[in-house]
């Protein structure tokens, strides 16, 4: 039973009187959780009991409590596996388009890498330059987008409560540091990733080939 609070209030059913009971089977069906000490099906047992106390109670059906959890987070599950995608093909353009960019920079900039070289530039310098340059834009990325989440929690929070979520899953969802902790280790991570072929090519130049070219 529910009060004009919203307070929740679990009663026996022996204690509801004889009308009420007959309003609340008219209105909703009546459902019963049956605890079994081991995985045994016990629909025959159960359809044996309603009949032997009224064989005109009719019976729906029957399910399982693994079915109706599935049923339950099959939703969530959907939306979790959405995302999921989602966040995956915005990373792999995100390593895309770092890759392209860092490539561009070392192919307009060869003859450059080529004189640094050749005036004693190490080749680990070069390298690290390069993946330096892939680590800072992954963070300014990483910068942006904290600062978008930090504005945008408040609205994230208010949209929560308009669809019926308490202030306890609202914190789990808008104040979750283990998953801001772990997106911007993959971001930086995917950065280390995309800028290291661009970053090698740079390191790999030799430096009279690069000078001859121009």
């Amino acid at each position: 039973l529910v009060d004009a609070n919203g307070v929740e209030i679990y009663g026996p059913l022996a204690q509801i009187s004889d009308p009420s009971m007959r309003m609340l089977n008219g209105w909703f069906p009546t459902t019963f959780a049956i605890r079994s000490a081991g995985h045994m099906n016990l629909e025959a047992e159960a359809q044996r009991a309603v009949e032997s106390t009224d064989p005109e109670i009719p019976i729906a059906r029957f399910t399982t409590m693994e079915d109706v959890i599935e049923s339950t987070i099959q939703a969530p599950r959907f939306f979790s596996a959405m995302a999921t995608a989602f966040s995956a093909f915005a990373l792999v353009l995100t390593m895309m388009g770092l890759f392209g960019l860092l490539s561009y920079q070392v192919s307009q900039r060869t003859r450059e890498i080529g004189l640094r070289m050749a005036l004693g530039a190490d080749r680990r310098n070069i390298l690290r330059s390069y993946v330096g340059r892939g680590i800072a834009l992954g963070a300014a990325g990483v910068a942006a987008g904290l600062t978008v989440a930090a504005l945008l929690r408040p609205v994230l929070g208010r949209l929560l409560a308009d669809f019926g979520i308490d202030a306890t899953a609202q914190r789990l969802v808008t104040s979750a540091t283990s998953a801001m902790v772990l997106a911007v280790c993959t971001v930086l991570a995917a950065a280390i990733a995309a800028s290291w072929i661009p970053a090698r090519r740079a390191a790999s130049i030799e430096p009279m080939q690069a000078l001859r070219t121009e």
